[in-house]
């Protein structure tokens, strides 16, 4: 299961929930440095090349850590996902309408795939009689 499915972590991080925020943030930060096939310092220098700051190892690993008062930058979030190809960071720091947007076009793309899959099942000729039909009827 992809990191940005796990229900416990990609909710809203709203601390007047009852939600702690700062908590949920380490522990999957934590998941997806363990899950990513780099290693540290690979990270560390591929991230530190894109936000212009030098990561190091230690402070990747103080990040995650619920015992330090390190915390992850925001401004790093967008090169940390990109760098370890897992968009799951950036989901709880999202408000629920930008949630719900990405939840919409994911339903999307999956109806699309679906389609596909069905129209491969359904043989060349039903898919070229479909793809007619939708020309014809504009």
């Amino acid at each position: 299961m992809c990191v940005s499915q796990v229900p416990e972590i990609t909710g809203n991080l709203d601390v007047a929930q009852g939600i702690d925020g700062d908590a949920v943030l380490r522990k999957m930060l934590s998941r997806i440095i363990r899950r990513c096939p780099l290693r540290r310092p690979e990270i560390c220098e591929a991230l530190s090349g894109r936000v212009g700051v030098t990561v190091t190892p230690f402070m990747l690993d103080c990040y995650p850590s619920s015992s330090k008062k390190h915390r992850f930058p925001a401004a790093f979030i967008e090169a940390f996902c990109e760098v370890i190809g897992d968009d799951g960071l950036q989901r709880p720091v999202m408000g629920q309408r930008l949630r719900q947007l990405v939840a919409l076009g994911e339903s999307q793309l999956e109806m699309e795939r679906l389609r596909a899959d069905l129209l491969k099942l359904k043989g060349p000729e039903r898919g070229k009689k479909e793809k007619s039909k939708r020309s014809q009827n504009g």
